[in-house]
């Protein structure tokens, strides 16, 4: 299992690599199905220039055809705000105008039989049990909200911090996420900072939003079929 693992891992790195020489090259790539990305409290909001760079390395052409949003967890749904191209947040929008914007023919996906929706959530911000609950309710939330309207794939990307007093909250978030009904439709990743050996990541050591840049990549592959492997 461990050198199928490593296999896969090495594909994946390389065919980054390659993603990424073909863009600088000027040759770009195509996302296969409209894309929405969706970032749950301040610190998740905080990447978004990281991961709108890293999309738009290896898909130069779809700027305006990607849509990016932030939510306020503490206000439900009703507070889901555009992404602007220089990173400031826009006024508050309804989240199917956004999503419905995404379909435009202009965009030239390569399908639009389906919507890849992905949403990046970092539990720094949390610190109790209250708020894990208040989290949870908005993903439930935008969850019902997409999958009420759209064809779609939901990937759920939780930046887990086990540092210091953190890790508590870490072990419940854990516990929620492994009672979450198995839902084909919805893939949860969850990438802590603490290794195997208990060390912790270095903040200035953290590339863990990279990692998911390249996943939201590589799920929707203009070449794949909207397929990793």
């Amino acid at each position: 299992m461990q050198r199928l693992l490593d296999e896969l891992i090495g594909y994946t790195e390389e065919k980054i690599k390659w993603k990424q020489a073909a863009a600088r090259k000027g040759a770009g790539s195509i996302p296969y199905y409209p894309s929405a990305v969706l970032y749950v409290g301040r610190s998740a909001g905080s990447y978004h220039k990281v991961v709108a760079d890293s999309l738009f390395t290896v898909w130069p052409a779809f700027q305006q055809a990607v849509k990016f949003m932030t939510i306020d967890p503490e206000r439900n749904c009703n507070s889901i705000y555009c992404v602007q191209d220089d990173d400031s947040v826009g006024e508050s929008v309804e989240l199917s105008d956004i999503l419905d914007s995404a379909f435009d023919k202009n965009h030239r996906f390569r399908s639009y039989s389906r919507l890849m929706v992905s949403i990046i959530v970092d539990t720094s911000d949390i610190r109790s049990e209250d708020q894990i609950q208040q989290y949870k309710d908005v993903i439930d939330q935008l969850k019902h909200l997409v999958k009420e309207q759209y064809d779609s794939s939901i990937g759920i990307y939780c930046l887990l911090n086990e540092r210091g007093k953190h890790s508590t909250v870490a072990q419940q978030i854990k516990n929620r996420i492994a009672d979450e009904t198995s839902d084909p439709s919805t893939v949860y990743v969850i990438l802590s900072n603490r290794f195997h050996d208990n060390t912790i990541l270095m903040p200035d050591d953290d590339d863990r939003i990279n990692i998911v840049s390249s996943m939201i990549l590589l799920v929707n592959d203009g070449k794949m079929d909207g397929r990793i492997f």
